[in-house]
């Protein structure tokens, strides 16, 4: 926190725009930079920047990926990198929506793995008040920005909201920490036996998962409610899409 305090008040003094700070999911607790951040200034944050990561090695040399070479250009070496994209999107909810708890008056921008209008307005609904995209442009072109703001705007007909202030935080009421949870599950999985194919894909995922709950008869799967904990492993490992949840209450 001491160093993002610092680095913001010297960036501060060296500009008359607004400034935002782009913080790091790399942290254990998002919150005390993010105030480091606004102590030193800082007129919005944002976030959230990449996470480090390494892509991959390649087993046949033993060389982390991406391949490239030291200050002697001989040797093969790689380093850490940010990885992005939508599978991030997860952890930028997460931290943008840490945040907006903290601080709600403070502008954030949303950043990580908008690459549609749904996953545009699931960090509005955590609190950002803007977004930024690049990943899905580099993929897309330009013209996902007109697909993404489009789809926006049928949302908000559709569910009759006049402005996206409307949107922002909408959510975050929802979000709780998990001992404040029921711990009976809200939903159980059901077979839809006419798509049951019985290939036993479920029965494998939730025998190995530990709760043993799907059982094979006639050559299609049966789901003990009694045992089900509502996971949805089954329904991840389902070809068929023969699987539907129904609330227990």
């Amino acid at each position: 926190p001491a160093i993002v305090d610092q680095v913001t008040r010297a960036a501060k003094k060296r500009t008359h725009l607004p400034l935002f700070v782009n913080l790091t999911p790399n942290v254990t607790d998002i919150v005390p930079i993010a105030q480091a951040a606004m102590k030193g200034g800082a007129d919005a944050l944002s976030a959230i920047n990449t996470i480090e990561s390494l892509i991959g090695i390649d087993v046949e040399t033993a060389t982390p990926l991406p391949i490239a070479y030291g200050m002697d250009r001989k040797e093969q070496l790689s380093t850490y990198g940010g990885f992005c994209g939508p599978a991030v999107r997860p952890v930028g909810l997460r931290v943008v929506s840490q945040i907006a708890k903290a601080f709600p008056d403070m502008p954030i921008s949303g950043i990580g793995g908008i690459d549609s209008w749904t996953s545009a307005v699931e960090y509005l609904m955590v609190g950002a008040r803007t977004l930024q995209i690049c990943t899905a442009v580099m993929w897309h072109g330009f013209s996902i920005i007109r697909t993404i703001t489009d789809g926006i705007t049928k949302f908000m007909e559709r569910k009759g909201y006049e402005t996206l202030e409307e949107l922002v935080g909408l959510a975050l009421p929802k979000i709780t920490t998990w001992t404040a949870l029921s711990k009976l599950p809200p939903v159980i999985a059901k077979v839809i036996n006419e798509k049951c194919t019985g290939c036993k894909n479920c029965v494998i995922a939730c025998a190995d998962g530990g709760f043993v709950a799907i059982q094979m008869r006639d050559g299609v799967a049966v789901i003990n409610p009694e045992k089900c904990d509502g996971c949805g492993l089954c329904a991840v490992v389902c070809d068929s899409e023969a699987i539907e949840f129904i609330h227990t209450k």
